[in-house]
C-alpha cells in the first residue's frame, strides 16, 4: 500500500504564505518591522529607499494574528483553483497589479491619516478571477456576476457611508475590479487577431493592411490578456 505524500500544487499561492506568515513573526519579534510592510497615505508617506519597494510589499504585513488567519484561510480557499486554472506565472503578475493598484488608490482616495497593509485585496482579485475563469468572447459568466454583486455591494456600503471600521473597503474593491478585468481580459486573449480570412489572404500575396488605426477597449484588454497569460507575441 503506497503512503500518500504531499504535493506542492501550488507554488505562488503558498510562498505567499509562507512570506506572510515569516513576515508576521519577524513583526512580533521587532515591531518596527511593519513599517517596511504596510503603505502610507500620502500625508504621511515620506521619500526613502524603501517606497517602491513597499509598492508591492504592503500585501505581505498584517496587523495581529486575526487579520493574518482571515487572510490565510481566504488564500487557501480560492489561490489554488486561481492557480491551477491561469498558471503561476499569471497569477503572479495580477498579484503584482493588485498591489500597486490598491497602493496607488490608497494614495488618491483613502483616509489621510491611515496606512494600509494585509492581502485582502489580492484575495478579493483571486476571488473574482475565480469567477470569471468561464469567461469567453465578449461574454461575462452569471456567477461572475453573482460574485461581483455579493461581495461589491458589501464593501460599497461603507464607503458611501463614510464609516472607518479600520477595514481597507477601497482596497477590497480595488482588487475586485483589478480581478474582474485581468480574468475579462484573459478570456479575450485566445481570440484571433490577425483579422479575418481575407485579409489573411491579401497577406500572404504581400498585400498590406492600411495603416492601424487606434486600437479599440477590446483590442487593448486582449493585448492585456495575452500578456497575462504568456501569450503575447
Amino acid at each position: 500500500m503506497r503512503v500518500p505524500h504531499i504535493i506542492l500544487d501550488s507554488p505562488v499561492v503558498l510562498s505567499t504564505a509562507a512570506a506572510c506568515t515569516l513576515i508576521y513573526g519577524l513583526s512580533l519579534l521587532h515591531p518596527g518591522v511593519l513599517s517596511c510592510f504596510s503603505w502610507p497615505s500620502w500625508r504621511l508617506s515620506r521619500l526613502s529607499i524603501w517606497l517602491p519597494l513597499q509598492l508591492l510589499s504592503h500585501s505581505l504585513g498584517h496587523a495581529d494574528w486575526g487579520h493574518l488567519q482571515h487572510n490565510l484561510m481566504l488564500l487557501s480557499l480560492v489561490g489554488p483553483p486561481c492557480e491551477r486554472f491561469y498558471g503561476s506565472s499569471t497569477l503572479m503578475k495580477v498579484l503584482v497589479c493588485c498591489s500597486v493598484a490598491v497602493a496607488i488608490s490608497h494614495w488618491l482616495l483613502g483616509p489621510s491619516n491611515a496606512q494600509i497593509l494585509g492581502l485582502s485585496g489580492v484575495v478579493f482579485a483571486m476571488m473574482m478571477l475565480n469567477g470569471f475563469s468561464g469567461c469567453r468572447h465578449r461574454s461575462v459568466p452569471a456567477t461572475a456576476i453573482l460574485t461581483a454583486s455579493l461581495w461589491l455591494v458589501a464593501e460599497i456600503g461603507p464607503l458611501l457611508r463614510g464609516r472607518f471600521d479600520g477595514v481597507s473597503h477601497l482596497s477590497h474593491l480595488v482588487g475586485a475590479v483589478v480581478g474582474g478585468y485581468c480574468g475579462y481580459a484573459m478570456g479575450q486573449a485566445d481570440q484571433r487577431t490577425g483579422g479575418s480570412r481575407f485579409q489573411q489572404w491579401l497577406s500572404t500575396l504581400g498585400i498590406r493592411k492600411p495603416k492601424a488605426v487606434p486600437a479599440s477597449f477590446h483590442s487593448q484588454t486582449q493585448q492585456i490578456g495575452q500578456w497575462l497569460s504568456g501569450k503575447a507575441s
